[in-house]
């Protein structure tokens, strides 16, 4: 969490994939920024660093129902920057995944 907070605020609480049966990380996880600066200072910063002694990859997530398709794509850029923020506290955003 620390690592990644100094892009820029995190929406949600970094998620770990882990396997079901044996808790082990499986090697990958998320982090939802609440903008696309954050997300690709991230990116740019951190891609081919070592965490935990261990080099990492940090991109967009690849889009549910697709094998090459990731977050972060002019279209969702554009939408994100015509939409407010938040209304009543609640964040409107959508979660930019990486």
């Amino acid at each position: 969490y620390d690592t990644f907070s100094a892009f820029g605020a995190i929406t949600n609480t970094p998620k770990v994939m882990r396997d079901l049966e044996t808790g082990n990380s499986r090697g990958f996880g998320f982090v939802n920024f609440d903008s696309f600066e954050a997300s690709d200072a991230a990116i740019e910063a951190m891609s081919g660093q070592f965490l935990c002694n261990k080099p990492i990859t940090v991109c967009y997530a690849l889009k549910k129902d697709s094998k090459t398709e990731r977050h972060g794509t002019a279209a969702e850029r554009l939408l994100a920057a015509h939409r407010p923020a938040s209304v009543g506290g609640f964040s409107l955003r959508p979660n930019q995944y990486f």
